[in-house]
């Protein structure tokens, strides 16, 4: 096991062993670092909750034409990549309206 400061030295370790720059490495570990907490709410709130299979189809009632829900919501999800996390980091929004239908936007993660 190496601790820290033997591969703050030795940045060459880091990079045989991981095949990431140390510089990169780092970085890395600082924002995991940074997100460490939120990363703990969120997995707790996984546990929370037991998805049974009206609840996945009541949540997918929920996965389009969303904006509006989401950004009045605290977390959101994604089936796609099945990542939760806040709508501010939301990478996007598919326009869905048409000139009949109201119909809104749908999140792009």
């Amino acid at each position: 096991m190496f601790l820290e400061p033997i591969l703050r030295n030795n940045p060459r370790v880091i990079k045989v062993f991981t095949g990431i720059w140390a510089e990169d490495f780092w970085l890395m570990i600082d924002q995991m670092e940074t997100n460490f907490y939120e990363i703990l709410r969120v997995a707790n709130l996984k546990k929370k909750y037991m998805f049974t299979e009206n609840i996945l189809v009541e949540a997918h009632k929920h996965s389009f034409n969303n904006q509006k829900e989401l950004l009045e919501s605290d977390l959101c999800g994604c089936f796609h990549c099945l990542s939760i996390y806040s709508p501010d980091k939301i990478d996007g929004w598919l326009n869905e309206n048409d000139v009949d239908n109201d119909i809104g936007f749908t999140a792009l993660c």
